[in-house]
Protein backbone atom coordinates (compact mmCIF):
# COMPACT_ATOMS: atom_id res chain seq x y z
CA UNK A 1 0.00 0.00 0.00
CA UNK A 2 2.78 2.44 0.85
CA UNK A 3 4.50 1.62 -2.42
CA UNK A 4 1.28 2.31 -4.32
CA UNK A 5 1.11 5.70 -2.59
CA UNK A 6 4.74 6.46 -3.48
CA UNK A 7 4.18 5.55 -7.13
CA UNK A 8 1.36 8.11 -7.23
CA UNK A 9 -0.44 6.28 -10.02
CA UNK A 10 -3.65 6.63 -8.03
CA UNK A 11 -4.84 9.39 -5.76
CA UNK A 12 -4.78 9.02 -2.00
CA UNK A 13 -8.58 9.03 -2.09
CA UNK A 14 -8.63 6.10 -4.52
CA UNK A 15 -6.09 4.20 -2.43
CA UNK A 16 -8.06 4.80 0.76
CA UNK A 17 -11.14 3.33 -0.91
CA UNK A 18 -9.19 0.45 -2.39
CA UNK A 19 -7.50 -0.52 0.90
CA UNK A 20 -10.31 0.68 3.17
CA UNK A 21 -8.02 3.03 5.09
CA UNK A 22 -8.22 6.66 6.07
CA UNK A 23 -6.38 8.99 3.67
CA UNK A 24 -4.39 10.42 6.57
CA UNK A 25 -3.08 6.95 7.46
CA UNK A 26 -1.93 6.39 3.89
CA UNK A 27 -0.16 9.76 3.88
CA UNK A 28 1.53 9.03 7.22
CA UNK A 29 2.67 5.56 6.12
CA UNK A 30 3.92 6.94 2.80
CA UNK A 31 6.04 9.54 4.59
CA UNK A 32 7.36 6.98 7.12
CA UNK A 33 8.28 4.65 4.29
CA UNK A 34 10.21 7.39 2.50
CA UNK A 35 12.00 8.46 5.69
CA UNK A 36 12.98 4.93 6.67
CA UNK A 37 14.04 4.00 3.14
CA UNK A 38 16.85 6.54 3.47
CA UNK A 39 18.23 4.60 6.43
CA UNK A 40 18.18 1.32 4.54
CA UNK A 41 20.38 2.65 1.76
CA UNK A 42 22.68 4.74 3.95
CA UNK A 43 26.28 3.53 4.14
CA UNK A 44 27.02 1.72 7.33
CA UNK A 45 30.36 2.14 9.01
CA UNK A 46 32.17 -1.02 10.02
CA UNK A 47 31.67 -1.55 13.70
CA UNK A 48 34.96 -3.24 14.45
CA UNK A 49 38.15 -4.46 12.89
CA UNK A 50 38.36 -8.11 11.93
CA UNK A 51 39.72 -10.07 14.81
CA UNK A 52 42.86 -12.15 14.85
CA UNK A 53 40.64 -15.20 14.50
CA UNK A 54 40.34 -14.39 10.80
CA UNK A 55 44.10 -14.82 10.35
CA UNK A 56 43.96 -18.09 12.26
CA UNK A 57 41.14 -19.34 10.06
CA UNK A 58 43.00 -18.41 6.87
CA UNK A 59 46.06 -20.31 8.08
CA UNK A 60 43.91 -23.36 8.87
CA UNK A 61 42.35 -23.18 5.41
CA UNK A 62 45.80 -23.10 3.83
CA UNK A 63 46.92 -26.08 5.92
CA UNK A 64 43.81 -28.07 5.03
CA UNK A 65 44.22 -27.29 1.33
CA UNK A 66 47.79 -28.58 1.44
CA UNK A 67 46.70 -31.74 3.27
CA UNK A 68 43.91 -32.25 0.75
CA UNK A 69 46.41 -31.97 -2.14
CA UNK A 70 48.64 -34.59 -0.50
CA UNK A 71 45.69 -36.95 -0.01
CA UNK A 72 44.62 -36.50 -3.64
CA UNK A 73 48.13 -37.24 -4.85
CA UNK A 74 48.44 -40.34 -2.63
CA UNK A 75 44.99 -41.54 -3.71
CA UNK A 76 45.88 -41.23 -7.40
CA UNK A 77 49.16 -43.05 -6.83
CA UNK A 78 47.46 -45.87 -4.91
CA UNK A 79 44.82 -46.26 -7.62
CA UNK A 80 47.54 -46.42 -10.27
CA UNK A 81 49.37 -49.13 -8.30
CA UNK A 82 46.13 -51.07 -7.77
CA UNK A 83 45.23 -50.82 -11.45
CA UNK A 84 48.72 -52.02 -12.47
CA UNK A 85 48.54 -55.00 -10.10
CA UNK A 86 45.21 -56.14 -11.52
CA UNK A 87 46.69 -56.34 -15.05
Amino acid sequence: MAIDAIRERETIANLSTKYELLPTMISIWKQEFIDLAKQVFAKKQPTEEPSEDVDLLYSKIGKLEMENDVFKKNFKESRTLTDNKSL
